[in-house]
């Protein structure tokens, strides 16, 4: 069973360095997929153990993985912040079109009224 759990993080860290290095939309979501069933089988092997398996190697796995995971943490944040700036301006965008509408054309025929006398 500690191979196979073993196997299982040296897959989850290949699957988050491959997050790193990609900003294609699709592949991101698909690898955070692939990286919830690795967590999900882990869980299970442990289940199915009745306790934390733990060994040096999978020791050793956790600490190559936990930097990357704070790198990755990271770089979502920033996504997320970018995101949600566009998103803002996307709604403030549409705020002012609905309060101004939209442009008037102008007087074609040059006449101007004033309302002083």
């Amino acid at each position: 069973m500690e191979k196979q759990k073993e196997q299982f993080l040296k897959e989850y860290y290949q699957l988050t360095s491959n997050l790193l290095e990609t900003d294609e939309v699709e592949l991101i979501e698909q690898l955070l997929q692939e990286r919830d069933q690795c967590i999900e089988k882990v869980n299970e092997l442990d289940q199915r153990n009745g306790a934390i398996l733990m060994s040096e190697a999978i020791k050793e796995e956790l600490r190559r993985i936990h930097p990357l995971e704070r790198k990755l943490q990271e770089k979502l944040t920033r996504a997320k912040q970018t995101i949600l700036a566009v998103i803002g301006s996307l709604q403030k965008e549409k705020t002012i079109k609905q309060q101004y509408g939209e442009p008037v054309a102008a007087s074609v025929s040059g006449i101007f009224y004033d309302k002083r006398k």
